[in-house]
This record gives C-alpha cells, sequence and structure tokens, in this order.
C-alpha cells in the first residue's frame, strides 16, 4: 500500500478530487493523506474527517514569499526569452501601455527592469534557489515528507505547492496536474520538472513539451475532472433540480448570464442591461423567459444586485466550494449547487458569458453560447479591451472552433440571441469539436484515470 499526499489549496479543488466517486473508490488500497487550507473548518471536517488523513500548510513567512516571487520573475523572464506564447505578448504589451488590471499587473515583475537585471547572473537565481529550498525544508520539517512514496500537485503554480516541490526528497515521485487549460499560457513558469504532468487534453499535452521540454510519455491526458459530475449525473433528477433550487416555476424558460472575474470585464451591469433590453426587445419576458445572473464565484457585484427582482431577474449564487481564491478558506458540505451549476446549464436555452471555463461546460450541455466582445464604454484600446482576451492561447481554440459567437456591440448581442432561440441547434457540431478538442474524454472516467496513475 503506497501513502500518497494530496495538495487541495483551493476549495473548488476539494470539491473536484474529494467528492468524486472514483477517488472514494481508491480510497480503500492506498493511503491518502490530505493538505489543506480547509482542514480546520468545521464544514470540511463535518463531510470528510471520518474518510481522510489530512494536515493544514505551513505559514509562509513573508520574506520567503518575497524570494520564490523574485526567483518566479527571473526564471519566467528567461523562459520568455526562449518561447513565444501570444498571450504573454498581449500581457507584456498591456503592463507597457499602463493598461493592465491588477490581475495582469501580477506579472509585471517579470517584465520589469530590475528583473531583466538580476537575470543576467546565474548565480542570483541558483542562490536563490538554494535560499528557497532549505527554507523549504526547515518550513515542513514536521511533516515528515520522507515518508511518502508519492505527493500529488493539483495547483503547481501556486506559493504551498511551489514551496511543497523545493521540500521534497529526490526520492519522492511527484505528480502534477494542471488545473486549468489557460494555466500553461497564463502563468509564470513552473520551476521544477515532475516526474509526471496530467492535462485535459492533447492541446495542453503539446504545450508542455513544446514549452518545457518534457517527454511525451511523461505527459499523460485525462480528461477534465470537474466534468464527470455531469457525465455521471441522472439527468433526469439533474434536469429538474434547477427550478426549486433558484424557486423558480418550472414552466419558465430561462436564459443565463455568468459574471466574469470584475477584473477583467469591469462594469458588468452594462452588459447585464444590454441582455435585459434585448429580452425586452424580443417581449422575452412575456414569453415565459427568465433572465439568470450566475455571480463570479467569491464576487459580489452590487450594480448588478440592483437590477434583481426575483422575478423576471433571477440571482443564483455560487457556493464556496467553486471559490478560485485561495484566500476565501471556506466549505460548504451542501452538494446542492454541485447540482445546480450543471442544471442551470442544462435548462438553459443560451449561455452568454465571457472567455471562460464555463463556456467549455455550456458545451457540455449543449447550450448555444454568447461571448461578450465589447467593452462598458465605447472606443477602448485593445489592449484595454476585453477583446483582448479572446487572443489569448488558450481561447483561439475555441474562437477558431466557431462554436460560439462572440457579440461585438450590443445590435449584435440581440441579433444573436435571436438566432439561438430560433434555431437551438445551430452550431451543434462546433459545440461537439470544443467538448471534443478541451476535454477530450466524456466517458465521465476523469478521475479515474487519474487514480489509476497515482497508484503506479
Amino acid at each position: 500500500m503506497k501513502k500518497i499526499l494530496i495538495s487541495l489549496p483551493y476549495s473548488m479543488s476539494v470539491r473536484n478530487y474529494l467528492r468524486n466517486n472514483s477517488f472514494k473508490n481508491h480510497c480503500s488500497d492506498q493511503e491518502f493523506v490530505i493538505a489543506s487550507h480547509l482542514t480546520k473548518d468545521a464544514e470540511f471536517l463535518k463531510e470528510f474527517n471520518e474518510i481522510y488523513t489530512h494536515m493544514g500548510y505551513p505559514k509562509i513567512p513573508l520574506l520567503i514569499k518575497v524570494f520564490l516571487r523574485i526567483l518566479i520573475n527571473i526564471e519566467s523572464s528567461v523562459w520568455l526569452d526562449n518561447v513565444y506564447i501570444s498571450s504573454f505578448e498581449i500581457i507584456r504589451k498591456s503592463i507597457r501601455l499602463g493598461y493592465a488590471d491588477k490581475l495582469l499587473m501580477v506579472n509585471s515583475g517579470i517584465f520589469s527592469l530590475f528583473t531583466h537585471f538580476l537575470k543576467r547572473n546565474k548565480i542570483i537565481s541558483n542562490a536563490l534557489r538554494k535560499i528557497i529550498k532549505s527554507s523549504a525544508i526547515k518550513i515542513f520539517e514536521n511533516y515528515d515528507l520522507s515518508s511518502f512514496d508519492r505527493v500529488f500537485l493539483t495547483h503547481p503554480y501556486t506559493y504551498e505547492e511551489r514551496l511543497l516541490s523545493f521540500a521534497l526528497p529526490e526520492s519522492v515521485d511527484v505528480i502534477a496536474s494542471i488545473h486549468s487549460w489557460d494555466n500553461i499560457t497564463t502563468k509564470p513558469c513552473m520551476l521544477q520538472k515532475y516526474n509526471k504532468v496530467l492535462v485535459w487534453n492533447s492541446i495542453m499535452k503539446n504545450q508542455m513539451i513544446k514549452l518545457y521540454n518534457y517527454k511525451s510519455s511523461d505527459i499523460f491526458v485525462v480528461g477534465m475532472p470537474q466534468s464527470d459530475f455531469y457525465f455521471n449525473a441522472d439527468k433526469s433528477v439533474l434536469k429538474k433540480f434547477i427550478y426549486s433550487y433558484l424557486n423558480i416555476h418550472p414552466d419558465k424558460k430561462i436564459i443565463t448570464y455568468a459574471c466574469a472575474c470584475p477584473e477583467f470585464v469591469p462594469s458588468q451591469e452594462v452588459i447585464v442591461n444590454d441582455v435585459i433590453n434585448s429580452m425586452l426587445n424580443l417581449n422575452l419576458f412575456n414569453k415565459n423567459y427568465v433572465l439568470v445572473i450566475r455571480e463570479h464565484p467569491g464576487r459580489t457585484l452590487p450594480e448588478i444586485l440592483k437590477l434583481i427582482d426575483g422575478k423576471n431577474i433571477i440571482l443564483d449564487r455560487p457556493s464556496i466550494a467553486f471559490d478560485p481564491n485561495i484566500h476565501n478558506v471556506g466549505w460548504d458540505s451542501s452538494q446542492s449547487d454541485q447540482f445546480a451549476f450543471y442544471s442551470l446549464l442544462l435548462n438553459s436555452d443560451i449561455l452568454i458569458n465571457c472567455f471562460s471555463t464555463t463556456t467549455i461546460d455550456a458545451a457540455i450541455t449543449n447550450t448555444p453560447i454568447i461571448n461578450i466582445g465589447y467593452d462598458y464604454t465605447k472606443y477602448l484600446n485593445y489592449y484595454a479591451s476585453v477583446i483582448k482576451h479572446y487572443d489569448w492561447e488558450h481561447y483561439t481554440d475555441i474562437v477558431k472552433s466557431k462554436g460560439v459567437d462572440i457579440a461585438k456591440n450590443s445590435s449584435e448581442l440581440n441579433l444573436y440571441i435571436q438566432s439561438a432561440l430560433e434555431n437551438p441547434n445551430f452550431k451543434i457540431n462546433e459545440r461537439r469539436k470544443i467538448v471534443n478538442d478541451q476535454i477530450e474524454f466524456s466517458d465521465g472516467n476523469s478521475m479515474f484515470r487519474i487514480m489509476e496513475i497515482l497508484k503506479g
């Protein structure tokens, strides 16, 4: 029996892994230890305390975080000198021209004169590596890392997992899973090379080979773990769930707007008002339609809350189990929101969103998709505009698939809504292509493949 440490720094990772039946079914023949920020959360303990051994992450001293950030900037700058990634070129120009939001500004150190100076001397990065490694070993000294046969990292770009990688003895086999389709081409470079890397699809596999010089035999295509829930769910139950969950009359028809991260798409109340006006123009509220606005996980937008009337316009607030923010630590032991999300997409006649993973989720449920490709104000520079995100490397395959309509203004939004309602099967093959390209497997066995690899 192998002893395996599984690192789950985000609530959404706990949702994707620990709640998956394939994960649970493999627990009897392996000894799993869970590392998570949630190990003192009452709701987390209520659901998982009797199933898994668990431990929290140690506190990382601020100085070590600073050293780690400097090393990430130096090695990412060197990395980008040797590879071309269109997403980072867009990020670089957005920062240089002063149009970057605070999320993109996280990467500003990569392109700074300070980093440019430091990277000229390999001695500096080597010294930082030694300092970080010795500090990491000390920080994790109470975790008995040498007792593990294998460590599974589910978010190798986080400070926690980067530092854990430095602390691990060479004898421990390390497997890293790339959490999302955008990570490889939008996150600063990984500082370590792992024994195996798990990815959703062949596109990501080729990126890892090209950008990190991995051997093909060390990259494993497993599918999209969170999609297992949909493929394995009872569709007859799933179909009805959203109506009781959001207190919507079952005769109603649904159009959904999924809010984007507000740093990437500011003033989204303008977009929501455009959607409402389109629905009014098409007389949809009188044709038994409601608009469901699903908030971005962990982010409440006050201006959008003012538009909710509870009758024609309804709010769907994701639980903390969907939260992508590592600092919003908490758990919800109820699984209702997981049912509600796919039930909402399954019952929506249209999904309206902006360049997010929800596009893939909607393609899975064969829901017509409209992406927003315009801004809250006219005539923004390209590098300040939402439209630049559709040129990010991971999203270009979605655009090329033609499985989504990208509305460049409110008139096109109105046209695409009307078109999707008149012919919902239009672009059905293109949506299938999104699913085939992005998650590759539609069998609900992504976690099974992961667990087989972990068993080794």
